[in-house]
């Protein structure tokens, strides 16, 4: 009984914890050294930073017409199919990265753009963290009660 009552009680303290999906990113044949953002949201300064050596990785001549071919298929509405390669996905990422162009997914990318969430997320493991204590006493007082009854 008292191993139950400790499995139990650990299950509902630490699974609050151990909620981040573990993710990686695949190898990037384009730029070896892109950087993996595999959980979202995203910090603003710090994609932007880790993006911006692809520019001069892949030089000013090759970025600018890409660029040209990426708005382009914005103001197509061809963008899915233009971003289906790794190339073509990189060069999105670098200018939405700095600012030039628009978010083309259905999902928000960086955490200023869902202020909820960066509020909610930290409270939301506080509260579950509370309530498995909560619990656990709760569990606790129980099995005492029960034992001093026999």
């Amino acid at each position: 009984m008292k191993a139950r009552l400790l499995i139990f009680i650990a299950i509902i303290t630490l699974s609050p914890v151990v909620t981040q999906a573990f993710a990686s990113c695949a190898q990037n044949e384009d730029w070896p050294d892109a950087p993996c953002f595999d959980t979202l949201p995203v910090n603003r300064d710090e994609y932007r930073e880790k993006w911006a050596p692809y520019y001069d990785y892949k030089g000013s001549e090759f970025m600018e017409a890409k660029k040209v071919e990426l708005l382009q298929a914005i103001k197509d509405d061809t963008f899915m199919e233009w971003e289906d390669s790794a190339e073509n996905s990189n060069v999105y990422q670098y200018y939405y990265s700095v600012g030039l162009v628009p978010n083309q997914y259905e999902y928000f990318f960086f955490e200023d753009e869902a202020p909820y969430r960066q509020y909610l997320a930290p409270n939301l493991v506080l509260f579950f963290v509370i309530v498995g204590i909560i619990g656990g006493l709760a569990a606790a007082g129980v099995f005492i009660v029960r034992r001093k009854r026999k």
